[in-house]
């Protein structure tokens, strides 16, 4: 089943039987993918329930927040890995593409939606942080 190449310096190995390649990869990313899908769902759902219970919630919140949630959750659950499951035939080297760039930058997408949009962060930051004109002081808040 595996093939080990001898003239590679760490002794590498890969799945050479296609079952058992479908069976340890793909299957494997299957049901953790639809694992975060579900709990993508299921995420959407409350925020929506939520929304819906609190009417003050409601005039204050905008499609472009409603988005950046959807987003910030989609990099948060690892979604983007969907691209590189659905990188077959004519769309392989596109998704693949797609697949390169956000998981790259899952990271720094991560910190965005969930630090450096928060306003209590940056005012933590600008305590903390920065010097000169833009610290704030301790007692400020």
């Amino acid at each position: 089943i595996l093939f080990i190449f001898p003239s590679a310096p760490s002794h590498s190995c890969w799945l050479r039987n296609d079952i058992a390649f479908y069976v340890a990869v793909v299957a494997y990313f299957c049901v953790i993918f639809l694992f975060n899908l579900i709990m993508f769902v299921v995420v959407m759902v409350q925020l929506s329930r939520i929304k819906r219970q609190n009417p003050h919630n409601m005039q204050h919140r905008s499609v472009l927040q409603d988005l950046r949630s959807v987003a910030g959750i989609t990099f948060l659950l690892g979604l983007t890995w969907g691209f590189a499951f659905f990188a077959w035939g004519p769309v392989n080297v596109a998704f693949m593409y797609l697949f390169a760039i956000f998981n790259s930058l899952q990271g720094f997408f991560i910190f965005i939606f969930h630090c450096a949009v928060k306003e209590n962060v940056r005012r933590q930051w600008r305590t903390f942080l920065c010097c000169g004109r833009l610290r704030l002081a301790e007692n400020s808040g």
